[in-house]
């Protein structure tokens, strides 16, 4: 995604949903997450994290509730999407 002059890692808080990769760490600044299969069949483990200092910098950014609002948006569109 072009930033337009924004800080490269704006609206980009959570992982890419649409271009999920089982088996991986997914990351965005803020949130991970990872995904695993048993042997190809279902999920042996589901597993979120949130980097606190990514966070913390997140909010002293003075785009923080723009590029929230965007990540938020972002992730909601790629996750119907993914759906699909």
């Amino acid at each position: 995604m072009k930033h337009n002059g924004h800080k490269e890692c704006y609206g980009d808080m959570y992982p890419d949903a649409l271009h999920f990769r089982p088996d991986a760490r997914m990351a965005g600044k803020v949130f991970s997450c990872e995904l695993d299969t048993a042997g190809g069949v279902g999920r042996s483990k589901r597993e979120i994290a949130v980097d606190i200092a990514a966070r913390d910098d997140c909010q002293r950014c003075s785009e923080f509730q723009a590029c929230y609002q965007l990540s938020v948006g972002k992730m909601v569109l790629e996750s119907t999407i993914a759906t699909e």
